[in-house]
């Protein structure tokens, strides 16, 4: 067999790459191509961490209204702004829908006013209360200096 110096180059190069890839890498691509076993309820994500929205529910928060947090941003260095709790809404309509929240399954929107100085635009940011602590949510402006978050669990 001759190998003919395009060849041997082209194999050259992609050999070098896969060297160059770590071995967890290839290792991840293995996994990717490995079948679900259960492909009609695929997993779905949960958040695992202790500083994270995902261990406070709507009756969490409804003692907290009229309360304030300090308000981070996670992509800028802008100073803390407060913005008070004002209204925890449930989302859920039906009698079915209330009897999920038995199950971990919830709908809820919180809407916050801060202050007219500053308006800060669409976004996550980081939520910290004395008695709820620190956790990370996306807030969307509204009218007159007030923000709503919106939290939706479909996960059981």
């Amino acid at each position: 067999m001759t190998v003919d110096r395009r060849s041997f180059f082209k194999g050259g190069i992609i050999a070098t790459l896969f060297a160059g890839i770590p071995g967890s890498v290839t290792a991840l691509a293995g996994q990717l191509q490995k079948k679900p076993k259960h492909a009609s309820t695929p997993k779905l994500f949960r958040p695992k961490s202790l500083d994270d929205l995902a261990r406070l529910s709507m009756d969490s928060f409804s003692p907290f209204i009229d309360t304030p947090f300090k308000v981070r941003s996670l992509t800028t260095k802008m100073l803390p702004v407060t913005v008070i709790l004002t209204r925890v809404t449930d989302l859920r309509q039906s009698p079915d829908e209330i009897a999920l929240a038995r199950q971990g399954r919830e709908s809820f929107s919180l809407e916050f006013a801060g202050p007219n100085s500053r308006a800060l635009p669409q976004g996550m940011y980081q939520f910290s209360n004395d008695s709820l602590g620190a956790f990370s949510m996306m807030i969307v402006p509204g009218a007159e200096s007030t923000y709503s978050a919106t939290i939706n669990r479909l996960y059981s």
